[in-house]
C-alpha cells in the first residue's frame, strides 16, 4: 500500500520567523486604481469578497461572516441590551484589537489572504473555531498563497 501524501508542515500554526505566515506586502497589486487612505494604489491580489471568504475558507454563509462582526449582546425588541455578551466588539477581535475588513471606495468589503489568516486566529481565540478548523483554514490559506505567488 503506498504511503499517504502529507501536505501540511509539522508545525502548521507557528511560522518559523513570526506570528503569521502571510502579510499583504508579500503579494502584488492589480492594475485597478483604488483610493486607499488618500493614495492611488491597486488592490492586493488575490482578494476575496465576503461571500467567497465565508464559503471557501470557512464553509459558511456570507451572513454568518457578517454576523461575526456584531456583538453577542442579548437585546430586547427595542434594541436595549438585556444581557451583555462576552464579545461586545464581535468575534473578529485578535488580542483585544478589532479586525476591520478592507473596503473599496464603493464600500465593497474584501479580504486578502493575510486578512483571512488573522480572521481565523481571531475566531479561534474567541471560541468560534476549534483547533482542527483553525489548522484547516490556515493550511488552505497557505496553499492558495503558494498558487498565487507562482504567477
Amino acid at each position: 500500500m503506498p504511503e499517504p501524501i502529507i501536505i501540511a508542515e509539522p508545525d502548521l500554526l507557528n511560522p518559523p520567523d513570526g506570528r503569521f505566515w502571510l502579510h499583504d506586502e508579500q503579494f502584488t497589486r492589480d492594475h485597478k486604481d483604488l483610493l486607499v487612505k488618500g493614495d492611488r494604489k491597486g488592490r492586493i491580489v488575490p482578494n476575496f469578497s465576503v461571500q467567497e471568504t465565508a464559503k471557501f475558507f470557512f464553509g459558511r454563509s456570507s451572513d454568518w461572516l457578517r454576523w461575526r462582526y456584531e456583538s453577542d449582546d442579548v437585546r430586547d425588541e427595542e434594541g436595549s441590551i438585556i444581557k451583555p455578551g462576552r464579545h461586545p466588539n464581535g468575534f473578529f477581535v485578535l488580542d483585544g484589537v478589532p479586525l476591520e475588513p478592507k473596503k473599496a471606495p464603493s464600500g465593497y468589503r474584501y479580504y486578502t489572504l493575510a486578512d483571512i489568516e488573522r480572521m481565523a486566529h481571531a475566531l479561534a481565540q474567541n471560541g468560534v473555531l476549534d483547533g482542527t478548523e483553525l489548522s484547516m483554514v490556515i493550511q488552505l490559506v497557505k496553499l492558495v498563497s503558494q498558487i498565487w505567488k507562482r504567477r
